[in-house]
């Protein structure tokens, strides 16, 4: 991986869900993948970390990674 490509990892939500984020480290825009449920966590963890969320990707059809993919489009 670049150096100027950083590999997040968030737990959350009672399940523990893994939310990962590619995030370019020069200007802090990233790729959300698989963002879950624990938004409020997820949107926290973004606030934290000066994120700045460019795509959406959701690796499997499970319900679990949808729930707040509205909340995060909505934010565009």
């Amino acid at each position: 991986m670049p150096d100027k490509i950083a590999l997040l990892r968030r737990i959350s939500g009672p399940y523990n869900l893994d939310t990962y984020f590619l995030v370019c480290q020069q200007t802090g825009e990233s790729i959300i993948i698989d963002p879950g449920d624990d938004t409020k966590s997820v949107l926290g963890f973004i606030t934290e970390n000066k994120i700045t969320p460019v795509k959406l990707v959701h690796t499997h059809g499970h319900a679990d990674p949808f729930f707040s993919t509205k909340i995060f489009k909505d934010r565009r």
